[in-house]
């Protein structure tokens, strides 16, 4: 009781930093990924739907291709919840897209081939998130010794490390919020899963391995550009050779 208590006031002093969200900022983010998601949607000849379910408590967002196109449905719960963040949350809508054109693994979820596994966040952090934040100031919210010193290391540029740290707070915030609701693995950037997967689990993986993986897009230095659809096939070619950007091994098995 007393070491959840600890991680209770851990995640509660993390967010407060970060402050927590707003419905009316949710709605402006939203407008911010359908600028950049309804082009792309049109070129591919789909649509693009983001549905608002606000009177809804359910904590959780939706998101996979259908007859249509590309939706996600957002609850209330989700943007009421008192760990979610304003980073935390696009990089939330992000995975959401990534379901839809995140790439390989994939499964058959009804009639549609669904990008699945830890798939979707490598491509919120690596493409979407990058996407979104192109006209954003870069600083993040908060800092953490261990993105800070990895961002510095891997980029020259002041603007390039910004632009990663607020990307790996983003996707740590993002992790601390799915902790909390699954009571999984406390993600921390200083203790990465070692654990090396034998087969893909199709579903997602825990907390830890999870910002494992945002964080890993974060790092890659492949600039996406928001022009084609499967952009994610880019960033693979771009960063699948180097430790600290491929895919990590604890959900990722590459000749799935």
């Amino acid at each position: 009781m007393k070491t959840k208590f600890f991680f209770f006031i851990f995640l509660s002093l993390f967010v407060t930093n970060a402050s927590a969200l707003t419905t009316e900022e949710a709605k402006d983010i939203g407008q911010e990924l359908e600028k950049v998601y309804d082009p792309l949607a049109k070129s591919a000849g789909v649509k693009f739907e983001l549905s608002w379910l606000l009177d809804q408590t359910h904590v959780g967002a939706y998101g996979g291709p259908g007859s249509t196109g590309w939706s996600i449905n957002v609850w209330g719960g989700l943007i009421d919840h008192p760990m979610m963040t304003a980073d935390a949350f696009r990089m939330i809508l992000c995975h959401e897209v990534g379901h839809s054109i995140g790439g390989k693994p994939m499964a058959k979820i009804g009639r549609f081939d669904t990008s699945m596994s830890g798939q979707p966040d490598y491509y919120a952090s690596s493409v979407c998130m990058k996407l979104l934040l192109q006209n954003s100031p870069y600083a993040p919210s908060s800092e953490h010794p261990v993105i800070q010193s990895a961002c510095g290391k891997k980029f020259k540029t002041w603007d390039e490390q910004q632009l990663c740290q607020r990307i790996g707070i983003a996707g740590l915030e993002a992790a601390l919020f799915l902790y909390d609701v699954t009571n999984d693995v406390l993600p921390r950037p200083e203790s990465p899963d070692h654990s090396v997967a034998q087969t893909i689990n199709l579903t997602h993986p825990n907390s830890q391995c999870r910002f494992d993986t945002f964080f890993a897009g974060a790092l890659c230095d492949y600039r996406p550009k928001g022009k084609v659809v499967n952009e994610i096939d880019e960033v693979h070619k771009a960063c699948e050779n180097d430790p600290l950007t491929k895919r990590p091994l604890c959900w990722f098995v590459k000749d799935h």
